[in-house]
């Protein structure tokens, strides 16, 4: 699958410097390609800000924030990739990382295997909406925490 129609999506959109547009667009290609079974499912989307305490670990709060992409469709089992954003290597400098196939697939209902990491809220929604572009979503759903 590839993003079919640019103008769709302001690349422009955001006054934040720190956004890189080009990430997310690469990372929401990459993501795409490793849920292709998934084109005109229905996305739920749960956003934590951070600090939050991660879901299905035992692990203390992180300073990132989370979204959760869950993929629900007729003719697949669910699936969830986890966007986090906002996290700060050990050199406090911003992670970025596109999906982790390999490390997904061992369990793609568990949104910590993917590994994505986007700079900050802006460039981790783009990468979500960008993905429902992509995928040709018929529906989104968001919750905000618990």
């Amino acid at each position: 699958m590839s993003f079919e129609d640019p103008i769709q999506y302001n690349r422009d959109g955001s006054h934040c410097p720190l956004s890189d547009h080009n990430f997310a667009e690469s990372v929401a290609a990459d993501i795409c390609q490793a849920v292709r079974n998934y084109a005109g499912c229905k996305i739920e989307l749960e956003c934590y800000t951070p600090p939050y305490d991660p879901p299905l670990t035992m692990d203390s709060a992180r300073r990132g924030g989370f979204l959760i992409v869950h993929l629900i469709s007729q003719t697949e089992a669910p699936a969830c990739i986890g966007v986090e954003f906002g996290r700060l290597d050990k050199n406090d400098q911003v992670l970025r990382n596109t999906i982790d196939v390999d490390e997904w697939l061992t369990d793609p209902e568990n949104p910590l295997y993917a590994g994505v990491y986007a700079a900050n809220f802006d460039e981790a929604w783009r990468i979500v909406c960008l993905l429902g572009l992509m995928l040709h979503t018929v529906g989104v759903q968001i919750s905000y925490g618990d």
